[in-house]
């Protein structure tokens, strides 16, 4: 697991002092992440997670040791009655999240003329619905204080060709950068800015030594060290600290924008974001 000794823990003073944070899909990875770094920058933090309650309770342990706040939450974020109960939890809890990151998703795999239905059917229903369900449900609180902030977690898939194979999941990041776009522009009359982050090669959990796909993934992390200018795969911190700035007053004029943090990613084929 990755150092997080140098988040800004308690620091004086902080970005997101009395903000209130919901992180989908928070039990690992880059939400597990953007909620420790969240929480580390002074917000109140909801760590949702739709099975591995242990886990989620872990980084709500974590952020508890280091002085933070959070609570885990569980929710299908798919579903529009479990999304509106996590809102009456988090509500009871904290108050209305001023941030929502829109992190939980699938990764389907298909190729273009082959892919099955039912890889396309989740697709759309983790990476388009759910982040659809929680906006639904959390920007018109947002839209009534004149102030919110929402993220969503595509991936550098959504511009181009580098990897071969997961045609479901680049197809419905590509359609998650461009309804952030739109909700963008809806919502920026009232103050919200809604962006949208596109990782590339992320070291996780799963990827790193130990991990279950590390020995399977080894040989393509050297191709992606190879096709990327900074020469390395990225950190989930890496991806956190972007989705902090994004959050914070600091970003209060960037908006409608899709972001790669892939460190310099040179595609396959050309590309624009």
């Amino acid at each position: 697991m990755p150092s997080n000794n140098i988040l800004p823990w308690m620091q004086t003073p902080t970005r997101l002092s009395n903000r209130v944070a919901l992180i989908t899909g928070a039990s690992r990875g880059i939400g597990r992440a953007t909620a420790l770094r969240l929480a580390a920058e002074g917000a109140r933090v909801a760590v949702n997670y739709s099975r591995d309650e242990a886990s989620a309770i872990a980084v709500v342990r974590e952020i508890e040791a280091h002085g933070g706040t959070a609570l885990a939450v569980q929710a299908d974020v798919r579903d529009p009655e479990a999304v509106g109960a996590m809102a009456s939890v988090i509500g009871d809890a904290f108050g209305t999240p001023d941030i929502l990151v829109n992190n939980a998703g699938t990764l389907a795999m298909g190729t273009a003329l082959a892919m099955k239905r039912e890889a396309l059917n989740e697709a759309v229903d983790i990476n388009i619905e759910g982040p659809l369900r929680c906006a639904q449900q959390f920007a018109p609180p947002m839209i009534d204080r004149r102030r919110g902030r929402i993220v969503n977690i595509s991936a550098t898939s959504a511009f181009g060709t580098a990897a071969p194979g997961i045609v479901p999941h680049a197809m419905t990041k590509a359609a998650l950068v461009l309804w952030g776009k739109h909700l963008a522009l809806e919502l920026g009359q009232y103050a919200i800015t809604v962006n949208t982050v596109c990782p590339g090669a992320i070291e996780t959990e799963t990827t790193m030594p130990g991990g279950a796909l590390h020995e399977a993934l080894k040989d393509i992390r050297k191709q992606q060290i190879n096709h990327t200018a900074l020469r390395r795969v990225g950190t989930m911190d890496d991806v956190a600290g972007v989705i902090a700035f994004l959050v914070s007053d600091d970003a209060a004029f960037v908006t409608g924008q899709a972001i790669s943090v892939d460190g310099g990613s040179k595609d396959f084929l050309s590309r624009s974001g």
